[in-house]
């Protein structure tokens, strides 16, 4: 077992021990100012890609002669110097009060509560979130985008004001998950949550119990197999006539006058305008588009190179990967019209990375919340044939009219960024010039009923 100074260069080309034979085990470095702190390096498991896993413990014997370890925390959630404290700290507990840490950890384990459970977990997935995005090569199921943890942040604070907060995550079964209700912080406390954030409030209880279980926290996940039901499929779509209604509306604002972020007046905001129209065209999701950089768009290859998307993951966005949509020419011809809009735009540096900036704030993109605030109120006299109509439903619409002219379903995902489903589809590719050319068909096809054809209010 070697013996070091223990810093963040050792950790960082600390590797698993390994035989004549090519086999690898355990591997411990211990420190050489506090005797008992050390750095363990873990195996990944067989076939696996993931890195091995390290983590800091102290090493100590009782009273009676029994010889314990104790685990600190992992590398990457806990710097050389935090854990080295921290070791002081435990071993001074020890040697002074007594205090067996790892008898100290059980018991804590015992009595944590499902909100103190759920405090554990959060912080563990921000930690592995920021060690994967920093960390070259390093991977996690439990790595999150911003997004997510923004969300997660929520629901946190859901489960703490839920009916099972203070129940003890070691013993609360699976009854009490489904007779609990989880109220929402922003939604009226009498109003039933929705299904949607049911089932995601869910999903995420039943993740945090799966690590639970991997930390020695209970025997089993009681919220396996629970679900709050599947979200409601939307069916909206635009037809023609649906198009044709959105296309009056956008082309009045237009013919008002393009005016900037602030709502002031009866100027439409040229972000919000443009927004929609390049969602419509596209079928590419709203924060795809609203997140959209300048150097991200290949004028010359009609394609997005998407960083902020669902296919991307924290590992993929840390090595700079990239989902690319091919889109229409139209497409182009209004994002041109945005970078030229941005340049006269008081507020807007020219330096701003994004293609929808936000003049209200430097280096802030146009927000999903103003966005939802204007289509809601340009929207406020739609007809009743179009109450479905959501900014989302724009994507439904996109791949409906790509069926509408038959287009294959690989080409269809392509086009939106869907994940292939079969290995079929796995096994079909399309060259540039294909995608390219299906995109102008389709966001031409809807270009031509967003024209403007007549009165806004489609009398």
């Amino acid at each position: 077992m070697p013996v070091v100074k223990l810093t963040k260069t050792v950790a960082d080309k600390a590797a698993p021990k390994r035989d004549v034979d090519g086999c690898e085990s355990d591997q411990f470095f211990w420190d050489v100012e506090v005797r008992g702190f050390g750095l363990r390096v873990k195996p990944a498991p067989a076939r696996s890609e993931r890195p091995p896993t390290k983590s800091f413990l102290i090493r100590y014997t009782l009273p009676d002669g029994t010889a314990r370890r104790h685990t600190l925390g992992q590398f990457g959630q806990l710097t050389v110097d935090q854990a080295r404290e921290l070791a002081k700290s435990k071993l001074a507990a020890l040697l002074i009060d007594g205090v067996d840490p790892a008898a100290e950890r059980k018991a804590a384990r015992k009595s944590a509560t499902v909100a103190e459970i759920g405090d554990a977990f959060h912080a563990m997935v921000k930690a592995e979130s920021k060690a994967v995005s920093e960390t070259p090569n390093r991977k996690s199921d439990y790595a999150r985008k911003p997004k997510t943890l923004t969300a997660d942040e929520y629901r946190l604070a859901v489960l703490k004001r839920s009916t099972i907060a203070d129940e003890r995550a070691a013993t609360i079964t699976t009854e009490a998950l489904q007779r609990a209700t989880y109220p929402g912080i922003k939604r009226n406390r009498d109003s039933a949550p929705t299904r949607a954030f049911d089932r995601r409030m869910m999903g995420w209880i039943s993740t945090m119990f799966v690590w639970a279980v991997g930390e020695g926290l209970r025997a089993d996940n009681p919220a396996a197999g629970l679900t709050a039901g599947k979200d409601r499929k939307r069916k909206f779509r635009l037809d023609a006539d649906g198009y044709q209604w959105l296309g009056r509306a956008l082309a009045v604002a237009e013919r008002d006058g393009l005016g900037d972020t602030s709502h002031n007046g009866n100027r439409a905001p040229w972000q919000a305008v443009l927004a929609v129209r390049a969602l419509a065209l596209s079928g590419c999701r709203r924060d795809e588009i609203l997140t959209l950089r300048k150097h991200d768009i290949g004028f010359n290859s009609g394609v997005l190179r998407l960083r902020d998307t669902k296919s991307i993951g924290v590992a993929a966005a840390r090595d700079g990967e990239t989902d690319d949509r091919h889109v229409g020419t139209e497409v182009l011809a209004i994002l041109r019209h945005a970078l030229a809009l941005a340049e006269q735009t008081a507020g807007v540096d020219r330096n701003d990375p994004y293609v929808f900036p936000d003049a209200r704030g430097a280096g802030k993109h146009y927000s999903a919340n103003a966005l939802g605030k204007w289509f809601r109120a340009a929207l406020r006299d739609r007809p009743a044939a179009l109450k479905g109509l959501s900014i989302h439903g724009f994507r439904h619409s996109f791949i409906s009219t790509a069926d509408d002219i038959e287009l294959s379903d690989v080409t269809k995902g392509l086009l939106v960024g869907h994940a292939k489903k079969t290995q079929t589809e796995d096994y079909s590719h399309k060259t540039a010039a294909q995608l390219r050319n299906a995109a102008d068909k389709v966001s031409g096809a809807i270009a031509a009923w967003l024209m403007y054809t007549g009165d806004p209010a489609g009398t």
